[in-house]
């Protein structure tokens, strides 16, 4: 990969970002909107990252998202010390992904649903356990919502974004708009 490629590659995630932090903010402002929609459109931006410019800028922005969503007040303040967690379900979601999108049209398929799922078990698993092993010093209702928020919603979640991801990867692949070699897929 050459040097232009990786600055053009940099500018698509930050263009991302941008709209990560768009929709965070979206989500901040009306409350009641943010798990419903931005949420999955979040998960889309990690799937399309990845997609378009390939798993190590996907995993940057898994990192950043939630970077920028403390100091955006887009994380409430009881989910802070989770927020390693949210990063690294990113990761494994992105990776998951990456691992067979280029696998023809099943493989888009197969992405979302394996992305999906070492996703929700390993935030299932430290929202339900590894908060309690670590004594992160997160107050019984705080790990309360924890658990609640990062285990069977975060199917949905994941799922929504990555169906809306498809559909835009589709369109991108109809009208030749990506980085990808589109006969690959």
């Amino acid at each position: 990969m050459t040097n232009n490629d990786n600055v053009k590659k940099l500018v698509q995630t930050s263009v991302f970002l941008a709209f990560a932090i768009i929709l965070q903010l979206i989500g901040r402002t009306f409350v009641q909107i943010n798990p419903l929609l931005i949420g999955p459109l979040i998960s889309t931006i990690i799937l399309l990252t990845t997609y378009v410019c390939g798993l190590t800028f996907g995993i940057l922005i898994s990192i950043l998202i939630p970077v920028f969503a403390i100091p955006l007040g887009a994380l409430a303040a009881p989910l802070i010390p989770f927020a390693p967690f949210i990063v690294i379900g990113n990761i494994v979601f992105a990776a998951g992904f990456a691992i067979v999108m280029k696998k023809g049209r099943l493989g888009l398929y197969l992405g979302v649903l394996l992305g999906t799922l070492v996703k929700v078990l390993f935030l299932s698993f430290s929202a339900t356990k590894l908060i309690y092993l670590l004594k992160l010093g997160i107050s019984p209702q705080s790990a309360k919502m924890i658990g609640m928020a990062f285990t069977t919603p975060q199917i949905i979640i994941s799922l929504l974004g990555g169906a809306v991801a498809i559909v835009a990867i589709e369109i991108m692949r109809k009208r030749k708009i990506s980085n990808i070699d589109m006969n690959s897929i």
